[in-house]
C-alpha cells in the first residue's frame, strides 16, 4: 500500500500524526489505462470485495488481450488455497497458451 494512500488515513490514524507527509496518488495513477498485453483476470463468484462484475465492467474494457475467469464458489483470497491444482492449471495453461484451461472449474 502505497504510504501516499488516502486508504492509509484509515490504518495510520488522523493526518495530524503522521510523520509522512500525506497526499493522493496523482490522478494519472488512479484510473485505467489502455494496454494490449495478454492479461488473466481471476475472479471468485462470491468475492465481495472485488466482485466479478467489477472486473468485468471497469477494467476488463481496458485490456485489448484480457481474459477473465471466474473461479465458482470462491472468495477474495480463496482462488488458490481452495484447489491449487485449478489455479496451477489456469496459470500454467494461460501462460503457455494464452488460452486458460477452465476444464476443472464449474460455473
Amino acid at each position: 500500500m502505497p504510504l501516499g494512500s488516502p486508504l492509509s488515513k484509515l490504518f495510520w490514524g488522523p493526518a495530524d500524526h503522521y510523520v509522512w507527509p500525506v497526499k493522493p496518488l496523482p490522478e494519472e495513477l488512479r484510473r485505467a489505462r489502455q494496454s494490449d498485453v495478454e492479461t488473466l483476470l481471476m475472479s471468485g463468484s462470491i468475492d465481495v470485495a472485488t466482485p466479478a462484475e467489477y472486473a468485468a465492467h471497469e477494467l476488463l474494457p481496458y485490456l485489448q488481450n484480457g481474459k477473465q475467469v471466474v473461479v465458482s464458489e470462491a472468495g477474495h483470497m480463496d482462488i488458490h488455497y481452495l484447489d491449487t491444482a485449478n489455479t496451477a492449471r489456469l496459470l500454467t495453461s494461460f501462460f503457455s497458451s494464452g488460452v486458460p484451461d477452465e476444464s476443472a472449474n464449474a460455473h
